[in-house]
């Protein structure tokens, strides 16, 4: 029978078996290849510190007694797949296509096309399977980085990233890289990037940062006003996962600075400052992330990220920037373990192991 990761406890993960239930008319039967780890996202499901699990903005609120963690569980959301079957009146997909979504850290899933035409997934919006191909590619293991890149994507456009203006990205993990790699892109210089680790900011640079710095080192946020010769940053973007980063980026920023907190946090968010700078500064504070809240069936885009940009058109340009290379991840996988080794993988990514950037799990050998 396939195996499948479940998370069955705080800080316990285990392999399962399950049975794949029989295909539809309409369904499609993918084998992962490759299985990324959302590092901050499933760190927290691991620590079993994930408050907002299996609740709904819309009818619950973010409540905050106790957990609402309900083990066991699987997820993932970073799949490289094959499609190894298809039902009666598929014709969109083919056996042997390859596709991304999110097939969980397991060996097989079947998806129902019609949902995943529009990116609906039980918990909301989102992609389930993505109803295409991958174009032909010799370097499949990339596309594990189509899920993080909507969200570095979300947040450029939650900006916006302008010709000319200035960018500091706070953060310089794969969340950071990606968004500081679309900020030039976009047009932004300079770049900076900022980070507590230096080997980072050497990976930062090596991908295009135009500076990199360190606050171990000394004020950033002078040095990007000099470096600058005025005021600061036109748009900062919070990328490390850390609430208190948000107050970096404000002190990076111009007067009147756009601040884009990327992603979630966990927690009360204790080190977030928000004192007379971000009063003085009258700050404005956006938030992005990728997909969106559930929305009523009727609705045709599959949940609308910014007015014409849809889950589909989104996932659609990053792949291509992944395809060409424009988007360029080269080296950030780190770190490569089958399924039965996740117990290891998940205690590096709760340790913060030195020199750890993307896990993914392998199963092109199961």
């Amino acid at each position: 029978m396939p195996k499948e990761l479940l998370f069955v406890g705080p800080r316990q993960v285990e392999i399962g078996e399950y049975a794949d239930p029989s295909l539809g008319p309409r369904d499609v039967k993918v084998a992962n290849l490759y299985s990324g780890i959302s590092h901050g996202t499933e760190r927290s499901h691991f620590r079993g510190e994930a408050v907002w699990h299996d609740r709904s903005v819309e009818t619950d609120g973010f409540v905050t007694e106790g957990r609402s963690m309900k083990h066991p569980f699987t997820y993932g959301y970073e799949d490289v797949a094959r499609v190894v079957e298809v039902g009666a009146e598929v014709g969109e997909l083919a056996v042997g296509d390859v596709v991304i979504g999110s097939a969980h850290h397991r060996e097989t899933r079947n998806f129902n096309l019609d949902q995943a035409k529009v990116g609906a997934t039980t918990r909301g919006v989102g992609v389930s399977v993505f109803a295409y191909p991958l174009p032909a590619d010799d370097d499949l293991e990339k596309y594990v980085f189509v899920s993080l890149g909507t969200v570095a994507l979300d947040a450029v456009l939650v900006g916006p990233v302008r010709i000319g203006e200035s960018a500091v990205v706070v953060g310089q993990g794969v969340v950071g890289l990606l968004t500081m790699q679309l900020c030039k892109l976009s047009g932004a210089d300079p770049v900076i990037a900022i980070d507590l680790l230096d080997e980072r900011l050497e990976t930062a640079s090596r991908l295009g940062a135009d500076y990199a710095l360190n606050p171990n080192h000394g004020d950033v946020g002078r040095e990007v006003k000099r470096i600058l010769g005025g005021p600061g940053a036109d748009v900062c973007f919070e990328c490390s996962g850390q609430a208190g980063g948000i107050g970096l980026a404000m002190h990076c920023g111009t007067p009147f600075p756009k601040v884009v907190a990327v992603g979630m946090y966990d927690g009360p968010a204790d080190d977030l400052y928000l004192g007379e700078e971000f009063c003085r500064s009258a700050g404005q504070i956006l938030h992005s992330r990728s997909g969106g809240y559930r929305l009523p069936p009727e609705d045709p885009g599959g949940g609308l990220y910014h007015r014409r940009w849809d889950i589909i058109r989104v996932h659609n340009v990053i792949i291509k920037l992944l395809h060409t290379g424009k988007l360029d991840v080269s080296g950030l996988i780190t770190h490569r373990f089958s399924l039965e080794e996740a117990p290891q993988a998940y205690r590096l990514i709760d340790e913060g192991a030195e020199g750890m950037m993307k896990i993914i799990f392998d199963l092109t050998t199961t």
